[in-house]
């Protein structure tokens, strides 16, 4: 029989582990919830981009307060055709305004309805994931290839911030493409980001809806 604090200790070992199981099974429930949440926000939010693509910047305000004070964008190209808005011309007048202005990368903290437009209309929207896209949560290790370079920063973001990647094949094109969205890691979760990323097909790649 072994000694009473033998014993105890034993106890107090099986106690803590079994503690320790069930809280973390706890935190991991929560976290899959969270995630989930914020997929559910980004996919929203995806589609009131998409709805109003090719507007005015001013009817984007419903939309603005969904952005973090400061917003980090890269990637971001404007090719017609533009064919997300019912008045192509229109849309690439506004096109050509939205690359002087804003390029391809940068930092957005004033005029966010007005980047906002832009947003909607650029490259953006190729992988937006208001469609069901593929939807993940971006590992640092194994990042999409656009998006290798930033690993540094996304590693630090990464501390507060979720990192989620939208995903999608255009097999007619020929090319992946892929949204990161960078989430703060709050109650309100705010946008802080959005990466903009493409890759062109190896000749031997297939869509998963291609035949074999």
């Amino acid at each position: 029989m072994p000694h009473p604090h033998i014993a105890r200790k034993r106890w107090l070992a099986t106690t803590l582990a079994s503690s320790a199981i069930m809280a973390g099974a706890s935190f991991s429930a929560a976290a899959s919830a969270a995630f989930d949440d914020v997929l559910t926000d980004l996919g929203d939010w995806g589609l009131a981009m998409a709805e109003h693509a090719g507007g005015p910047a001013d009817s984007f305000e419903d939309i603005e307060p969904v952005l973090a004070g400061s917003f980090w964008y890269e990637g971001l190209a404007y090719e017609p055709p533009f064919t997300i808005s019912t008045e192509p011309q229109a849309t690439a007048r506004l096109a050509r305004s939205c690359e002087r202005k804003y390029g391809a990368r940068g930092v957005v903290r004033r005029g966010r309805t007005r980047f906002l437009a832009c947003l909607a209309i650029s490259s953006f929207e190729s992988a937006n994931g208001d469609n069901g896209f593929d939807w993940s949560e971006a590992r640092l290790g194994k990042l999409p290839p656009p998006f290798r370079r930033y690993r540094a920063k996304l590693g630090k973001l990464a501390k507060d911030h979720w990192l989620v990647v939208s995903h999608f094949r255009d097999a007619g094109k020929r090319v992946d493409l892929w949204n990161l969205y960078v989430v703060e890691l709050t109650q309100d979760r705010l946008l802080a980001g959005v990466l903009v990323g493409r890759e062109r097909l190896a000749r031997s790649s297939r869509s998963s809806d291609e035949p074999k």
